[in-house]
This record gives structure tokens, sequence and C-alpha cells, in this order.
């Protein structure tokens, strides 16, 4: 366990300096701790019973807004149940470089103003415009609770997307494949430079999600301070059922 407790500092403390600065190498720095995390799985569910518990929270949007918006270009991420505090936004809630007020969009952010922080939850994007009904819908999202190997493989982000032949394809990203990606793409586990692992099918869409930007940093880097903070939350209680 004394493995386990360091790899939990080691991810805190990347954690809290990089949600109260934005400082890049510290968010290098947890992706890549992040990814260790995600190779702890299988070991932490064989090692500890409690890890089998269903105490991590996940989201996905209901179907009624799904079928509304199949044929447009659309992000859907959310970050139940408490958000993300965050402390260095400069109070930037969301923007794109995809979506502009030339053309039709709709954003969805539910925002909490703590005062020095703010609190972000949900985040979503649609390439055309919503009456009021269907942007509560995106917001009314179904929340279930999973074990932390569940967790790891269940929706942190659905989105849709022009691709290179401007056709529409969508994907949906688990926070393993998400934690993953960044960490191998953005320099955080391995270097850009060498490009001799080849592409991976969700680079692309990833990259396209680096053109929005939740309270002031890229939607996926976000996304992984939400998974971080669920982690340092709830890894702990887990722990201290299996030392009873």
């Amino acid at each position: 366990m004394e493995k386990i407790i360091l790899q939990l500092k080691r991810l805190e403390k990347h954690y809290e300096h990089t949600v109260k600065t934005y400082d890049e190498i510290s968010m290098l720095d947890m992706a890549h701790t992040l990814r260790i995390w995600t190779e702890l799985k299988s070991t932490l569910t064989t090692d500890y019973d409690s890890f089998k518990e269903t105490i991590f929270w996940t989201a996905t949007p209901i179907r009624k807004i799904m079928k509304h918006i199949h044929n447009s270009q659309y992000v859907l991420a959310y970050l139940p149940k408490e958000g993300v505090t965050t402390y260095a936004s400069k109070g930037q809630f969301a923007e794109s470089t995809h979506f502009d007020n030339e053309n039709k969009f709709s954003l969805a952010v539910k925002v909490k103003n703590t005062g020095q922080a703010i609190l972000l939850s949900q985040y979503g994007f649609v390439s055309k415009a919503l009456t009021q009904e269907y942007v509560n819908a995106i917001g009314n999202e179904k929340d279930t609770k999973c074990s932390y190997i569940n967790w790891l493989g269940s929706e942190t982000v659905r989105l849709q997307y022009k691709n290179e032949t401007g056709e529409l394809e969508s994907f949906t990203l688990s926070r393993e494949m998400l934690i993953k990606r960044v960490a191998n793409v953005y320099d955080a586990s391995h270097t850009s430079l060498n490009d001799e692992g080849g592409e991976n099918r969700f680079d692309a869409p990833i990259k396209w999600l680096m053109g929005f930007k939740c309270g002031g940093l890229p939607l996926p880097c976000f996304l992984l301070l939400k998974v971080a903070q669920d982690i340092l939350e709830n890894v702990p209680i887990l722990l201290s059922k299996s030392n009873k």
C-alpha cells in the first residue's frame, strides 16, 4: 500500500499546483501520473476488495438531446457530482476556435462562482441554435455510480465533428483513453518529436477538442483535472476501508 500512497501524494502535488496556476509543466506531470493510475487498475481491483465498490460518479447525455443534435457538430462533457473548482481561470468559462459569432451555435455551461474560485460541472457546444428546452436537456444528464475500473472505462466526453472528408464522425472517449492519448501525444509521457508510434484513431478527435477551452484550459486538460480530483477524493476512502 505504501507505493499506492506515494502515487496518491504525487498526484496531489501536481494537481494542487496545476489547479491553482495552470502551470504547463505541472499539467504534463499530472497527466503522466494519471497514466500510472490507469495501469494500477487491475492491481487495485485484485488486491483491495474496496475498489470494487461503486463510489465514483460518471454521467451521460440523455436520449432526447442526442436525438435532436445527431446531425450537428457538438461536444458534451460532464463533471459530476461537484464539478471542478479552479482558481486560475481568470473569469473564462467557455470558448471555442471552431464556432464563432458568424455561425449559429449553442453553449450550455454550468458555472458557480464561489468567490476566489469558479466551479464548472457541465460543458456543451452544439453547432445549431437550440431552444431553451434543449439547452436544459443538455443539463439533464444521467448520473451513474460505478467502481474504479468501470469509471476509468466510462464516458468523459462525447463529440461529433467533420473529419477531413467533410463527413460527420462521432466519438465517445473514456477517461482512460483521454488520459493515455493526452499523455502520449502532448509530451507528458512521450515526446511528440518522435512519431514512431504512429497515429491513433483518437488523436484527431482529441486535437479537435483542444480547440475548446473550459475554465481557461483546453477542454481535455480540464477534464483531466476532474479525473485527478475524483481519484484524490475517493481513493483515500477506499484505502481506509482496506485497512480495517
